[in-house]
């Protein structure tokens, strides 16, 4: 199957959506996700909020300086500075396009702003706890209000089409898995936006529920796209602990807004041990957090933490946190009650696909926005609740290129290519089988090895045995193999690989 569209967006999380509805009317705009739901992505998990401030000259610059803090020194000053004096801007659209921020007494002029971790004061706007869900509800009502916009659901990522011109990589298409009927689709479009996520699903634990391996990164790097600082992965301080791993939201995580309204972190002996840690106690960045509980656990061979909400009203836990009061509820912990057992996990992607403010890859018509690029915005560490500013603020700059560069550019049509298709695929379920059981091992491996602790000489083991692995899967293409599992653990072997390079560049840089 082939289709034509004009711009090609491929993810449906708040990054995808807020372009596409900026992108001028008169352009056909297909947007295309491996989930069935539009709804299926991280920002839909997101519960914190929009970390943003209506300026004043102090204001700004106490967000500016909290990145830099958080970001360890490693962000891009003036993305930096571009994205937080974007911030207001952010706000104003989304409340355009219908969304009502929590107030005060109702009042638009009065928000109600959490305090999160890294933060050193309340600005981040929010919908109760789940301001994600809400957020993109909105957003995704709109979409399929426009009539030039499409949305596909059920289609894999396996590949970038691309040409070569005067020695320069041009995009023009894409090569797709429909996962309802197994056939192999071709996308070939004007422009191509990669919105797909980052790659914490490459680890054992994660807080990501929709599989986030980072496809678009792998496919971006297959086709020579500039990939930066794979080695800043965050990890996310409070987990949901779940000793089976059984239960259905066994990746549930618990926003630190919770902590910003007094919450605390207890080890096994119901000790407060954040405060000897960080001034600000467990209100820290999220890398200072996750790394004491992880020693924490270690230092009493625990399998977890625990987060002490207990000291706060019912009612306000009930008003102000209801997704994880309910949640949590379901599994029996009235967190007004109880304690309740969290460990980090593997949350956001810092780095990614090397792009400008504009969205532009050093592919020509590739762009990519949100977390799976590297905007230099994080550096090392992300502050809480600025990667939903980051998906619109580069939503917003990236759609105006798009805007400018369709209007003054003259396409007379698609560019011709030859297009090999598999007749058939190529299965074997001993592959089949031993390709799950590696990808698992992985996971754990990228945890145990290549998580909150790491080890230069382990790094170097682990990354041999990964380039054992994708001589032995890789070969298998010659032969004609394809499955979506050799789809999938073909991107985690580049990825792990990528992951480790940069971790032991990183080192030799300490």
């Amino acid at each position: 199957m082939e289709y034509n569209t004009e711009i090609l967006v491929i993810g449906s999380g708040i990054s995808g959506l807020s372009l596409a509805l900026q992108i001028q009317k008169e352009y056909k705009i297909l947007i295309i996700s491996k989930s069935k739901k539009i709804y299926e992505n991280s920002s839909y998990q997101a519960q914190g909020g929009i970390a943003a401030v209506f300026p004043n000259s102090m204001s700004l610059s106490k967000h500016i300086n909290d990145t830099i803090i958080a970001g360890r020194k490693s962000c891009k000053k003036d993305i930096v500075r571009f994205v937080v004096n974007n911030s207001k801007n952010s706000i104003l659209w989304l409340e355009k396009q219908g969304v009502n921020f929590d107030s005060i007494n109702g009042s638009k002029k009065n928000y109600h702003l959490a305090l999160e971790g890294g933060h050193s004061e309340r600005r981040v706007f929010h919908y109760k706890d789940y301001t994600g869900k809400y957020v993109h509800n909105i957003l995704s009502k709109n979409v399929f209000k426009k009539k030039n916009i499409t949305f596909l659901g059920n289609r894999f990522l396996i590949d970038l089409i691309f040409v070569k011109e005067k020695q320069k990589t041009k995009v023009i298409g894409a090569k797709i898995w429909n996962k309802e009927n197994g056939t192999i689709e071709k996308y070939l479009a004007k422009k191509i936006v990669l919105a797909t996520g980052g790659l914490s699903s490459i680890y054992k634990h994660t807080t990501n529920k929709y599989n986030s391996y980072g496809d678009g990164i792998a496919c971006a790097f297959r086709i020579g796209c500039k990939i930066k600082n794979l080695a800043f992965n965050q990890f996310h301080p409070t987990c949901l602990y779940n000793s089976t791993r059984e239960k259905k939201d066994y990746n549930f995580l618990i926003t630190e807004a919770i902590r910003g309204e007094k919450a605390y972190l207890l080890n096994k002996k119901k000790e407060r041990f954040m405060i000897k840690v960080h001034e600000k106690a467990e209100l820290a960045p999220r890398d200072i957090v996750s790394k004491a509980i992880f020693l924490e656990m270690k230092k009493e061979k625990s399998q977890y933490v625990y987060l002490d909400a207990t000291h706060l009203s019912e009612k306000f836990l009930r008003n102000r946190f209801p997704n994880i009061y309910n949640r949590l509820l379901s599994y029996s912990i009235n967190i007004s009650k109880n304690l309740v057992k969290v460990v980090p996990a593997a949350h956001y992607t810092c780095g990614g696909i090397s792009t400008n403010k504009f969205g532009e890859t050093n592919i020509k018509n590739l762009y990519a926005i949100g977390e799976t690029t590297c905007t230099g915005l994080h550096g090392k560490n992300r502050l809480a609740s600025n990667s939903l500013l980051e998906c619109l603020v580069f939503a917003k700059s990236t759609a105006e290129k798009i805007n400018f560069s369709m209007k003054n550019s003259c396409f007379v049509s698609f560019p011709k290519y030859i297009y090999l298709e598999n007749k058939k695929l190529f299965l074997d379920s001993s592959k089949e089988e031993e390709m799950k059981k590696v990808f698992k091992e992985i996971q754990i491996l990228m945890w145990k090895d290549v998580g909150i602790i790491q080890k230069k000489e382990i790094l170097y083991n682990f990354l041999k045995k990964i380039i054992k692995y994708e001589k032995k899967f890789f070969a298998l293409k010659k032969y004609g193999y394809f499955s979506l599992n050799f789809l999938k653990i073909r991107n985690l072997l580049i990825l792990s690989k990528l992951v480790v390079q940069d971790c032991i560049k990183k080192h030799k840089n300490l």
